[in-house]
């Protein structure tokens, strides 16, 4: 299936005992954490939920803006 669109929310929180311990970071660490979604049309065709320690990486974005709509994406444009 064509990926054709992504959404991604992204926020930050203090990593849990068990993140910390994997990403090997001081327990407490604010995390920044990534709920990344493909889709093919209408269909979610991909997911991922991803946490990195907010101290060692530089969010970067670029995307293709195709067709938005369905759910947790923003209302398409008029005329699109």
């Amino acid at each position: 299936m064509p990926v054709d669109d992504w959404v991604e929310e992204v926020g930050a929180r203090l990593g849990t005992a068990e993140e910390c311990e994997r990403l090997r970071h001081a327990p407490g660490t604010i995390m920044v954490t990534i709920q990344r979604t493909y889709y093919s049309g209408e269909t979610q065709v991909e997911t991922a939920d991803i946490v990195v320690p907010a101290d060692r990486f530089t969010l970067v974005y670029s995307g293709k803006m195709g067709r938005v709509s369905g759910p947790g994406k923003p209302p398409a444009e008029e005329g699109s």
